[in-house]
């Protein structure tokens, strides 16, 4: 089956140079035809993508894998792929944040991208996991360019060095539920609370 909690509306900044003023972008299910190509560029000219998306998609299992899409007035902005991990009991006990880009910040027009991304695995996680005794809910491997945003934006609990493929060392981070609870709010105490989209 496919985890998710529907489409949501979330508030944001829209930034320029001169002002900042308030809007809101959804997250909702992607589809085949949103994967970007790689260096894809929604803006025209403000930049690309770096993960080949329609790759990822050909080897997504949608059994227990969901790409998720962040949009701002039809633009994709940010995605992320997140995996459900059962117990030998089939019991969900784990999710796995796997891909996520944003476009550069100085390349978008909205701000945040990643969070509201992470925020919605997160619920996901909330609402479909129950951990197992290592107590861990939310799991992800990150190489050293994003590794200060996951410890200080998203403060994740740092876990350490781990070999993420073949000849590539990476750094894993973690959430408990407690953890996952605290960074939900948070977001929305920063940046205001989601709205439902689903009928």
């Amino acid at each position: 089956m496919a985890y998710t909690i529907g489409s949501y509306e979330c508030p944001i900044r829209e930034t320029s140079e001169i002002s900042a003023s308030y809007g809101f972008v959804k997250l909702e299910i992607a589809t085949e035809e949103d994967m970007p190509e790689s260096r894809e560029d929604p803006y025209q000219e403000r930049g690309g993508w770096t993960c080949n998306w329609k790759s990822l998609w050909d080897y997504t299992d949608f059994n227990n894998e969901t790409i998720i899409k962040l949009s701002y007035q039809s633009h994709i902005c940010g995605l992320i792929r997140y995996a459900v991990y059962h117990s030998e009991e089939d019991v969900p006990y784990l999710l796995e944040i796997r891909n996520l880009e944003a476009l550069p910040k100085d390349r978008r027009l909205i701000s945040p991208v990643g969070s509201w991304l992470v925020w919605y695995a997160v619920q996901v996680g909330l609402q479909f996991c129950t951990p197992d005794e290592s107590g861990v809910l939310i799991f992800l491997e990150s190489y050293d360019d994003a590794m200060e945003y996951y410890r200080d934006i998203i403060q994740m609990r740092y876990k350490g060095f781990l070999t993420i493929s073949q000849g590539e060392e990476g750094h894993g981070f973690e959430f408990s539920t407690t953890e996952a609870r605290n960074f939900c709010q948070r977001q929305s105490r920063y940046f205001g609370t989601p709205v439902s989209l689903n009928s």
